[in-house]
């Protein structure tokens, strides 16, 4: 029998009812929620205070890689440019600094690896 208001009928059943998700236990699923919780589970931690030195690194695995997929793009470029004068930058003042030389030694060499 088709509805008093004139509208035609909705829902996909035999029956004109309609047909709702349900999991395996027959209650209503709830949207949302579960899958985001997975994806924040597969990030890695990063640290929140790793220096200039971490940052600048993080900068250059995205250059590389970028170049590795083949995708340079003027925005890879402007990455690749800022990176190596803050680099170049960094490295003077580690230099000029009063700091342990021990420090100074692992902080260059650090420095020395992401200019290779």
């Amino acid at each position: 029998m088709p509805p008093r208001d004139g509208q035609p009928r909705q829902g996909g059943g035999a029956n004109g009812q309609q047909r709702q998700a349900s999991g395996a236990n027959g209650q209503q699923r709830q949207g949302g929620g579960g899958n985001q919780r997975r994806q924040q589970d597969r990030r890695p931690q990063r640290p929140q205070d790793g220096g200039v030195v971490a940052v600048l690194a993080r900068a250059h695995r995205g250059v590389d890689s970028a170049v590795q997929r083949s995708r340079v793009t003027p925005s890879t470029r402007a990455t690749f440019q800022a990176v190596a004068i803050l680099l170049r930058e960094w490295r003077e003042q580690v230099k000029t600094d009063d700091m342990i030389e021990s420090k100074r030694t692992a902080e260059l060499r650090r420095i020395e690896g992401l200019a290779t």
